[in-house]
């Protein structure tokens, strides 16, 4: 019991730390765990490793979407350039490019606080974890503490009988 709450106190551990780096922004979103046997916590790292999954293919979307927004606005002062003029349907279309980039940042910052309470949770989860692995390094040590206790008991259960033997033997000796 003592080896297998060891092991599960370790891996919980490392998930842990990877999550809280994850959520303090310093993760790598590369980064995934291996799953050294599909338990529950190898269940529940596996939909993790997923979960990072989605959150960096997210990110990349982001980024392509701002790249795409910042290359089209340099697309456009460009042609601006080359115009010299600036006509109204001009001044419109920026106009639209910066209402498209400031509901992009909206969109962003909304799934930005979408994906840090989602982490939080992922810590809360961490942190049950923990409260299960105390629990069951608790009910580890009554279980040892039984088993000794148990030990004890066949001991003296021993002696007795030895004893037992000894007068009986002692008392069959004198009749």
């Amino acid at each position: 019991a003592y080896f297998i709450f060891k092991e599960f106190d370790f891996r919980q551990k490392r998930i842990r730390k990877h999550l809280q780096a994850l959520s303090e922004g310093s993760g790598d979103l590369s980064r995934r765990f291996s799953i050294i046997r599909f338990d529950e916590i190898g269940r529940t790292t596996n939909y993790i490793n997923a979960f990072i999954q989605s959150i960096a293919d997210i990110f990349q979307q982001i980024k392509s979407a701002i790249y795409n927004v910042k290359d089209s606005a340099n697309i456009l002062n460009q042609s601006l350039k080359e115009e010299g003029n600036v006509t109204s349907g001009m001044i419109s279309s920026i106009d639209n490019v910066q209402d498209a980039i400031s509901k992009q940042l909206e969109v962003t910052e909304n799934t930005k606080k979408r994906l840090d309470e989602t982490l939080q949770s992922i810590i809360n989860i961490g942190s049950s974890i923990n409260d299960q692995a105390s629990v069951v390094e608790q009910n580890s040590a009554a279980i040892l503490e039984m088993t000794e206790s148990i030990a004890s008991v066949h001991g003296l259960t021993e002696e007795a009988l030895g004893i037992a033997k000894e007068l009986e033997d002692t008392s069959g000796k004198g009749n």
